[in-house]
């Protein structure tokens, strides 16, 4: 599966209409450097405005595009690139949700941005990956993970609540979807979540 495939997957399995494609948004180190400055980190949404108009770009390291043609593979918890594959994921998923926002003209904060990132990696490592060690897959998701050195205790507070946050509306939908054949049922719950806004979702979570 290449990034490409991976996002048309996350549109399909919103329902959402298709966008433009994600390789053609990519940026390398130094354009990323150039429009928002140096970070550790392998993956970043690059949002730039000018009054009315905003640009788009994604920001994927060398490493990642190297095994970006694999990401089916990482989506098993259990192989060593597990979390190149996870970043993969979120990298797409903010594009994919930057650019669904943008078209309906909904707003769109960096903190829902890397929420719904991380329900997006729970559901493609559950559903892609086929995984069915449940508690595996949250301790790998959502326990076994670093921040970059160079990030803003702002930044480091934002990423940390969404984790907390996606967390427990994953372990929530493990519980309430236990059989194999409870996915559609999943599915039509998270399009559900994905179309709500910030406030009704942090309000799903917390019911």
């Amino acid at each position: 599966m290449t990034i490409i495939a991976l996002q048309r997957g996350i549109e399909a399995m919103y329902r959402i209409r298709p966008g433009p494609s994600v390789d053609a948004f990519l940026v390398d180190r130094s354009g990323r450097d150039n429009l928002i400055g140096n970070c550790e980190t392998g993956e970043q949404m690059i949002v730039v405005q000018s009054g009315d108009d905003v640009e788009l770009g994604l920001y994927l390291s060398d490493e990642l595009l190297a095994v970006s043609n694999r990401i089916e593979e990482l989506c098993d918890p259990r192989v060593r690139n597990f979390h190149a594959g996870m970043q993969l994921v979120e990298g797409v998923s903010h594009f994919v949700l930057s650019v669904w926002c943008g078209g309906m003209n909904r707003q769109l904060s960096a903190f829902e941005l890397e929420l719904q990132a991380e329900v997006d990696k729970f559901v493609v490592a559950y559903v892609v990956g086929s995984y069915s060690n449940k508690e595996s897959l949250i301790k790998r998701l959502f326990e076994d993970f670093g921040l970059a050195s160079d990030l803003s205790p702002k930044v480091k507070e934002r990423y940390v609540r969404a984790n907390y946050l996606a967390r427990c509306f994953c372990e929530k939908l493990l519980n309430k979807y236990k059989q194999a054949g409870d996915i559609p049922a999943m599915l039509r719950e998270l399009r559900r979540f994905y179309r709500m806004p910030l406030a009704n979702k942090l309000l799903a979570i917390a019911s």
